[in-house]
């Protein structure tokens, strides 16, 4: 006998004794989710445009369903709104990489001092850097362009300074906190114009 479940049922696997194996439980979570996959894939391509992505997220809500063994709210809710949730993660790391990608792009042009190929708010970027670490602390400076710029290991920076490593691991942090925060200004002011 197999169960019916409505689409507002609350589920609990421990609470369903005759579907105590793994086989069965598979089964359980399948016919509970079924109906409610393609909304889930829609609601996931709405705010991702992307079958992939949207695919990914809907597959990381029934991970964490799955992790859940069980919820106290009802299924389609619950699945709808863990899909969103992965959506906006995924859409918040993907616009976080892009501008870190954008930011070591720039910070290669600097140590090329190649700025013919860039765009005007690329080399715009490229001098607040410059400006903020040149304006860093001279420890923190020279840490920062040793490990980002030249490309040394940690270990090779703590020999050249004649420092320990927790040293220079602590002002490649400091520096590089200093530097987020004085870019993040800028960075708001061209996500909110992007947005627009």
């Amino acid at each position: 006998m197999s169960p019916t479940l409505n689409p507002g049922s609350v589920i609990s696997l421990e609470a369903l004794p005759e579907f105590s194996n793994q086989t069965k439980e598979n089964d359980l979570v399948t016919l509970a989710v079924q109906d409610h996959l393609d909304a889930m894939l829609a609601s996931a391509r709405l705010l991702l445009r992307s079958e992939d992505l949207a695919w990914d997220a809907v597959q990381e809500a029934l991970q964490a369903l799955w992790k859940e063994g069980s919820i106290n709210s009802p299924l389609r809710g619950w699945l709808l709104r863990t899909v969103r949730h992965r959506a906006l993660h995924m859409m918040r790391s993907e616009r976080r990489r892009n501008q870190h990608e954008s930011a070591c792009a720039c910070l290669k042009c600097i140590i090329a001092e190649d700025s013919s190929a860039l765009s005007i708010e690329d080399q715009e970027l490229i001098e607040l850097v410059s400006e903020i670490v040149e304006n860093l602390p001279a420890n923190y400076r020279t840490v920062l362009k040793m490990c980002d710029w030249l490309g040394l290991e940690y270990e090779t920076i703590a020999q050249e300074l004649k420092i320990p490593i927790g040293t220079v691991r602590s002002r490649l942090s400091r520096a590089r906190s200093q530097v987020r925060a004085a870019l993040k200004p800028y960075l708001l002011e061209k996500t909110q114009n992007n947005l627009n």
